[in-house]
């Protein structure tokens, strides 16, 4: 059994396993990847007062700088607020001016047939 076991152990060692040594070559393959850069911080734009958009001063990329104006806004709600009131008040005025005018001439006439009347 000895036997067995020193001829095993000789075997078993004797065997010329291939080796693999570095070598210095040129590297010939690349490695492609795709990347998404994404800035360090976002920000978001309000404008002070709401409208439409009618121009954009800036493109992507640009360098801005601090109270730079970045877009061209168009607020025309004021303008026809103001308009609409206007509008309004001269309406009101014809109304009321007319009113009187009907109220005023019915007066006349009660007055005339209140004088026909007397007489």
């Amino acid at each position: 059994m000895c036997v067995i076991a020193i001829v095993l152990l000789v075997v078993a060692c004797s065997k010329n396993e291939e080796k693999m040594l570095p070598k210095k070559q040129e590297l010939i393959e690349s490695v492609y990847s795709s990347v998404t850069i994404q800035p360090d911080s976002l920000y978001q734009v309000y404008a002070a007062v709401s409208g439409l958009m009618d121009a954009n001063l800036v493109a992507e990329g640009d360098f801005v700088s601090e109270n730079q104006h970045l877009f061209q806004i168009s607020n025309n709600t004021p303008k026809l607020n103001t308009e609409n009131a206007k509008f309004a008040f001269e309406l009101a005025q014809e109304n009321y001016n007319g009113k009187t005018a009907v109220l005023n001439s019915i007066s006349d006439e009660m007055e005339l047939v209140n004088k026909s009347t007397h007489q």
